[in-house]
Formats: structure tokens, C-alpha cells, sequence
């Protein structure tokens, strides 16, 4: 096992985007960036490799796509979203994929709820059941290809960080070429931007409802 150079890894991100119209990373990118990272070939598929470093590396890849979806971000939040208790049982089932669940202000005096194998369990009267809909903030565990690109670009780095980490004993912070620290600040950034414009469209739409009231 050699290791990692950076022209290896970007040559084969060069050769992989070439025949799809500079698509960003996939499952199957970021797996075998990461299998560079110990100088290992190449895989052409995530799906029964048979192959020990291939899956450690996907199983990798998808613990820190948990991990960074854990954190919560814009891009992987439901705001306000409504839950409403089930005709049949009274239970509330959470969408596929969610974290974690927040009761928003509006609700937080009155509702204490924590997540329970898919279900919410009410906290305040210690059962499964519900009398009345709320609304919540949902984090959400979404699928590495539906995130982002800095989300995607980021999670590769770091997961082939902590793969060389764990095969080789050692890592570098430099991966093909890429900063993880930079990455991360890339994703930060596109946080700070997405903070930004969602305050402007709040104000603005607040200025616009205090003109229609004056006229």
C-alpha cells in the first residue's frame, strides 16, 4: 500500500467526471478516493465488491454522511413541518431518515417529545400517543448522492481521512490535493450564504406585509 498522491487521485477524478458532463462526486467516487488513500485500485461498483477495503470504505463513507446530517445544516432540515397523530393508534410516525425532532416555539412550552423507533414518545404524559398535531423542525439523514456538492465534496475527504486512518495508522489532511479543513470551511461558508438569504427573504417579506397594512 503506497499511499496517497495527489496527481493519482485527481487524474482519476479527471477521467471519472470526463464522460459524465462533470456530474459531482458519487457514492462510487468519493469509496474509491478513499481506496486511493492506501493506494489501492479502483472499484467500478459499491455494490457486492466482495472486496474487505471496499466495504469498510463504504461503510465509512456512510458514518460520516450520518455524522455530518447529524449536525444539522439548511440543506437537511424540514422547518415547521406538521406532525399529526395516526387515526389508528394516536402514535406520530416520523418521515424515513430523521435525526432529530424539534418542537418549534410556538410549541416548545407544550410539547416534549424524543424519537423512539420511528416514533415520537411523549415525554410529558410518558406514552406513545397524542391528542393533537404540532409542528417540528426535522433533521434529516438524507442518501450521500442527494446532498450538495461542498456536503459531498467535504464527506469524501473526511471519510477517506478517517479510512487511512483506520487501515494505515496514519492519516494526511491533504486528500488528492484536497484540504479537509478547507473543504469544511467551503461548507460552512455555503451555510453562512443559505443563513444570509433566508434572512433577507424574511425581511423583506416582513416589509412587504407592514406596506400592505399601511395601505
Amino acid at each position: 500500500r503506497g499511499g496517497l498522491t495527489a496527481s493519482s487521485v485527481l487524474l482519476f477524478l479527471e477521467e471519472t467526471m470526463a464522460g459524465q458532463d462533470l456530474q459531482i462526486l458519487t457514492e462510487l467516487d468519493a469509496v474509491n478516493v478513499a481506496l486511493m488513500a492506501i493506494g489501492e485500485t479502483p472499484i467500478n461498483s459499491v455494490v457486492d465488491t466482495g472486496l474487505g477495503d471496499a466495504v469498510v470504505a463504504l461503510n465509512t463513507l456512510r458514518n460520516v454522511t450520518r455524522q455530518v446530517c447529524n449536525k444539522g445544516w439548511r440543506w437537511n432540515k424540514l422547518y415547521d413541518y406538521e406532525l399529526t397523530p395516526n387515526v389508528a393508534d394516536s402514535n406520530i410516525s416520523l418521515p424515513v431518515g430523521t435525526l432529530k425532532c424539534e418542537p418549534t416555539d410556538d410549541y416548545k412550552s407544550t410539547v416534549d417529545v424524543f424519537i423512539q423507533g420511528g416514533k415520537l414518545y411523549n415525554r410529558k404524559l410518558n406514552t406513545l400517543t397524542f391528542s393533537s398535531s404540532f409542528e417540528a423542525n426535522l433533521t434529516m439523514l438524507f442518501e450521500f448522492e442527494t446532498l450538495p456538492s461542498p456536503a459531498r465534496d467535504y464527506i469524501a475527504a473526511r471519510s477517506a481521512q478517517k479510512f487511512q486512518q483506520a487501515i494505515m495508522g496514519e492519516s494526511t489532511e491533504d486528500i488528492g490535493g484536497i484540504s479537509v479543513s478547507e473543504a469544511y470551511a467551503t461548507l460552512q461558508t455555503m451555510e453562512t450564504e443559505n443563513e444570509s438569504a433566508n434572512v433577507l427573504q424574511d425581511n423583506w417579506a416582513s416589509f412587504k406585509m407592514f406596506r400592505n397594512r399601511r395601505h
